[in-house]
């Protein structure tokens, strides 16, 4: 559950008849770096169900971080492991995200970093730093405006020991998508023998937005 603006998952959970509280759930940088509301008994089964099934898939979700590190030679999967690697050795204690960026910006090389305008600054791309929190076993503390980062209790960090694609399948998010659209070609000649259809039709009954054909007991659409 994303846990957007004020209350957000509180909310989503009551307004579904569940809990009004995140009192026994875990919040975590998860799907486009949002935090999410999670059972804390599925954080593993999570951290791998949220995973990239690639690198050119994990270059998508980091947008234009990929490009320099790309540049560079780096995988953005082998990227975001080193982000990870160095946010679990840094967050021992609950510690403020600003803390945390700024200490990755020293430790880091330039392919990995930025110059933050609104910040007037140079630290880590924001979607890697987001993405590589959970795979480095940290979970956001609720309540907390700047978000503070602390380790999930009893967890090692996963840090992409398992992609996407060993998911378990109730976690499965690529279940259920609607299928995806014919290519063009195919719904050209589609419409190229509907209008045939109608064409050759005498007895044709046409709807009203002209999309339905009936001829001699047949339907086109």
């Amino acid at each position: 559950m994303q846990d957007t603006g004020p209350d957000g998952a509180a909310w989503a959970l009551a307004v579904r008849g569940g809990p009004s509280t995140l009192d026994d759930l875990v919040l975590a940088w998860t799907l486009r770096g949002a935090p999410h509301a999670y059972r804390r008994a599925d954080l593993r089964a999570v951290a791998a169900a949220t995973a990239p099934f690639s690198d050119a898939d994990a270059a998508k979700r980091v947008f234009d971080a990929s490009k320099p590190l790309s540049t560079a030679g780096i995988a953005v999967l082998d990227a975001l492991k080193v982000v990870a690697g160095h946010m679990r050795d840094m967050v021992s204690t609950p510690t403020v995200k600003g803390d945390v960026s700024g200490e990755l910006s020293e430790r880091l090389d330039e392919p990995y970093l930025r110059y933050s305008r609104p910040c007037s600054a140079i630290h880590l791309y924001e979607q890697p730093f987001r993405l590589a929190a959970l795979q480095a076993g940290l979970e956001l503390e609720p309540g907390t405006s700047p978000p503070v980062l602390r380790r999930i209790p009893r967890m090692r960090a996963p840090n992409y020991a398992h992609l996407a694609a060993e998911a378990e399948d109730r976690l499965d998010r690529t279940a259920g998508r609607a299928p995806r659209r014919p290519p063009r070609r195919d719904a050209r000649r589609h419409h190229r023998g509907l209008s045939r259809a109608r064409a050759e039709c005498t007895d044709s009954v046409h709807s009203a937005r002209g999309s339905a054909v009936a001829c001699g007991g047949r339907s086109f659409r």
